[in-house]
């Protein structure tokens, strides 16, 4: 699991044409502090985009607008405006990198990482299709929380919406809360299914 950083959404950093921070009244404001792994927020750095540019994790549900590709990488999930706002995030944080993409480095290890935690919870997945049950369902908070990754186990077991219900709220049955924090409204009360907001 990454170690986290304190993002400033507006880079604090960021100088004007004269030399001067642009952002220098908003760095220690609360509202322009978000939580991000260290690799997020190196490659975002002192990028700068306009109020209409990337979708914000805070201001966003991304896992409604974001998906995991077949090869571990996220991607826009759908195909209009809202696409577009999704990849400008991605491509802010560099969480569009693979081996192969072209800004890709061996530093960065995120694919790798959660090409790790994608496994484990496709086996997971697998236990848990065939001997559907309580106990197997603690196995997957306990390797959810120390592994992380919440988009990942959340779109694995896509077709369990007990286990997503349990990955967002926690389980009162286990006494467990792996994701503490998890905005409970930001998901259909019926099937677990994120919601655009």
């Amino acid at each position: 699991m990454a170690c986290l950083n304190v993002d400033h959404v507006r880079p604090k950093g960021l100088k004007d044409a004269q030399g001067k921070l642009r952002y220098e009244h908003l760095i220690y404001r609360w509202d322009n502090f978000l939580l991000a792994c260290v690799n997020c927020n190196s490659i975002k750095s002192k990028k700068d985009f306009t109020d209409d540019g990337p979708f914000l994790p805070h201001t966003h549900n991304l896992l409604f607008h974001v998906e995991l590709g077949p090869n571990g990488v996220p991607r826009p999930r759908r195909s209009d405006k809202a696409a577009n706002k999704a990849k400008a995030f991605l491509e802010l944080v560099g969480l569009d990198r693979h081996p192969g993409h072209p800004r890709h480095t061996p530093a960065d290890d995120r694919w790798a990482d959660r090409m790790r935690v994608a496994e484990i919870a496709q086996r997971q997945l697998k236990h848990y299709a065939s001997q559907k049950g309580v106990p197997r369902l603690g196995t997957i908070l306990d390797l959810a929380g120390s592994n992380g990754y919440f988009d990942i186990w959340f779109s694995v077991f896509a077709e369990f919406p007990e286990v997503r219900r349990a990955l967002v709220e926690g389980s009162t049955r286990q006494g467990l809360n792996v994701f503490p924090g998890t905005r409970r409204a930001a998901f259909a009360q019926a099937d677990c299914e994120p919601l655009d907001r």
